[in-house]
């Protein structure tokens, strides 16, 4: 029988590998052929005859295998001698092969999908049970869904609808900001975006009312003087012409100062930077300028001491010394002192100082110097030359920031103030 056949030709090839016989050829073992036919060993080897030997079925083992075959015949109905290798699993010879195989083929892999303890014979689990825990599911599912839309989508959804409010015009915007996580602290730059935009507005507002009040009172002054020479109310003599010549100088001298302060904010402002001698700036000055100033009881000294040289543009630095020092003239009376320093930084740049003896800043005033159209004397304002707007302080500090450097002031009530620019280092000269 087939049992018998395949447990010999199995025999003889394990016995081969370990006595190491060599083959010259070896051929497919197919029933009912002889398995030991199948090999062709080399000649002189007479380790095929002892494999051969060893390879046999005993009868013990043929009677055994017969009456397995018959007994799972009788079990169920079986042929018990259709093709082993075609249907192995539906015949009884097959199934007895494989039992046989058991002994020596390894463990099957078992893939379990899920855990289950084992257990003996079929559980049965009530219905309503099943349906209790699928209810205990449903109700977690619904939970976490609706903490999810409150806790993310609805934080979304607000900041989407106030994001389409601030863009169509609605500054004063805000969302209400809860917690700490990624939600809150987008809530939050969304809130700060908008105190931003708002005083942005605010801030364009206030200097557009600003420069129309500056230009409305000049213009109206100029129009009421023409119109009263086009009436003959006024003869048209060189007086009134030189006063209206002035006029007309003061507003252009605005327009240019708020140019310049536009290109210095924007970044835009041309300048010609090469290395500049500030000691030889400020001597200049003060030499060019001590005149005007004495001509209003002010004193002009300079005060300097080497500096290194700095990479700077010489007419813009002179219009920030010339506004720092326009300013100080207006807040000093008959009798005071203007001292410009240089100093060399700890950096490797320079420091500049305009100081003056004047009245001072009060503490409240003094963050609000280098704002547009600030005066910390509201009555003062277009007697100095158009330069007692307002914009002076706020040229400087952004033709200096232009520089890379930065302008500060310190003032006490009654013991002046001092405005001091510090220039960065000069660049290597590779990077210039």
């Amino acid at each position: 029988m087939r049992l018998h056949f395949y447990r010999v030709a199995i025999r003889l090839r394990a016995c081969y590998t370990r006595e190491g016989i060599a083959m010259r050829r070896q051929e497919p073992i197919v029933f009912p052929r002889n398995p030991v036919a199948a090999y062709t060993p080399a000649a002189g080897d007479d380790g095929p005859k002892r494999c051969a030997t060893r390879a046999k079925s005993t009868k013990a083992e043929s009677a055994a295998d017969t009456q397995a075959v018959r007994a799972c015949a009788a079990a169920s109905g079986a042929v018990g001698v259709e093709d082993l290798f075609l249907v192995p699993e539906e015949t009884c010879e097959g199934r007895v092969f494989l039992q046989r195989l058991e002994s020596v083929a390894p463990e099957p892999l078992l893939i379990w999908l899920g855990y289950s303890e084992p257990q003996r014979g079929a559980v049965r689990i009530p219905l309503f049970r099943v349906a209790a825990a699928a209810s205990v599911v449903a109700v977690l599912l619904a939970a976490g869904t609706l903490l999810l839309s409150r806790r993310v989508l609805a934080p979304i959804a607000t900041l989407r609808v106030a994001s389409s409010r601030l863009g169509a015009g609605n500054l004063s915007e805000r969302v209400r900001v809860r917690g700490q996580d990624e939600i809150a602290a987008l809530g939050r730059t969304f809130n700060r975006m908008a105190d931003s935009l708002q005083r942005s507005e605010e801030a364009q507002r206030r200097m557009i009312s600003d420069i129309a009040h500056e230009l409305r009172t000049p213009l109206s002054t100029m129009r009421g003087y023409l119109e009263a020479l086009q009436d003959g109310v006024l003869k048209p003599d060189q007086e009134l012409l030189a006063s209206l010549h002035e006029e007309a100088v003061l507003q252009q001298r605005l327009i240019d100062d708020l140019q310049d302060l536009a290109l210095a904010e924007s970044g835009a402002l041309r300048m010609r930077l090469e290395p500049l001698d500030v000691v030889e700036l400020l001597e200049t000055y003060g030499f060019t300028h001590r005149v005007a100033a004495e001509s209003q009881g002010v004193r002009l000294l300079v005060d300097t001491v080497p500096v290194p040289s700095v990479n700077g543009d010489a007419d813009r630095l002179r219009q920030v010394v010339g506004n720092l020092v326009t300013n100080a003239l207006a807040a000093t009376p008959p009798g005071g002192t203007i001292t410009l320093r240089a100093w060399p930084a700890d950096d490797g740049g320079v420091l500049i100082s305009v100081a003056d003896t004047g009245h001072g800043i009060e503490a409240d005033d003094l963050r609000n110097v280098f704002d547009r159209f600030w005066r910390a004397d509201a009555a003062r304002g277009r007697g100095t030359g158009g330069r007692g707007r307002g914009l002076g302080l706020s040229i400087a500090k952004g033709i200096v920031a232009a520089h890379g450097g930065t302008l500060s002031a310190e003032s006490a009530t009654g013991a002046g103030s001092t405005f001091t620019v510090q220039l960065p280092p000069m660049p290597p000269p590779e990077s210039r």
